[in-house]
This record gives structure tokens, sequence and C-alpha cells, in this order.
């Protein structure tokens, strides 16, 4: 059973961890963090990371808001995932956050999808949760 808890005073940080398919899913509600309180949540994630060598899906759909320095720190965390020879899949990005990582480029390194679903999927087949154009075209040629 899992119970969402949407974080809505300053500073105040709602973390839910559980293992899926030899992954960690992480689901985080944050209201407006200040910058220590941001490293601190991330040294959390890192403990998390360190159990399940590096293998995360993150939901950060009630994180608000998603700022660069948000952004800074997912982006490290990418790489910590990484070195533990996993991988990081983020789910829930609000618009303008997925916006910005497209614009720099970012998407094109980072695992994204649209619902955490799909980021556990991600796990259990291996299969990009961003299909593009072909996956488009393999779900219409299924239908």
């Amino acid at each position: 059973m899992q119970a969402l808890v949407e974080s809505t005073l300053p500073g105040e940080t709602v973390l839910t961890f559980g293992i899926r398919h030899g992954a960690g899913f992480v689901t985080l509600a944050a209201a407006e963090l200040n910058q220590r309180e941001l490293v601190g949540m991330f040294n959390h994630l890192n403990d998390l990371a360190r159990k399940v060598q590096g293998n995360i899906a993150l939901d950060l759909t009630l994180v608000k808001p998603l700022n660069c320095a948000w952004i800074n720190h997912i982006i490290t965390y990418h790489h910590r995932c990484r070195n533990l020879g996993g991988q990081l899949v983020i789910a829930g990005l609000p618009v303008d956050a997925a916006d910005i990582l497209r614009t720099t480029g970012l998407d094109k390194k980072l695992i994204m999808s649209a619902t955490r679903e799909d980021a556990l999927r991600y796990f259990q087949t291996g299969e990009d949760p961003k299909p593009g154009l072909l996956g488009w075209l393999k779900n219409l040629k299924a239908a």
C-alpha cells in the first residue's frame, strides 16, 4: 500500500521508497526547498541509490517548484546512479522543466517518462519510455 501526501509547507519534504523490478522507486513531494534542504534530501537519495546499485525511478510529479537548482541536482544524481552501475529514470516532470531539458539537449542524456508506471516498466523490459515516432507507429500498427 502506498499513500501519497502532497507537501504544501515551504521546506517540507515527503519521500516514499520501495523496490520494484530490482529498482528503487522514489516518490517525492516537496515545496520550496532551500539549497541546504535540497542537498540534504539528495544525500538521502544517494543512500537509497546505493541500496539498489543505482537503479532508481524518481517521480517528481509533486515537486513544486522544479527550478534550475533541482535540475542541477537531478543531473548530478543521474551521474551518481550511472557510477553505481545503474540508471536514473525520471517520471512526472512538469512541462516547463521538461522543456528546459529538451532545449538544452539534456533529454538525450536523461531517461524521462510521463508516468511512474512507464518508469518502472523501463526496469522490467528495458524499453525506453520515450517512444518517439517509431514507437508511435508501432503502437498504431498494433491497434
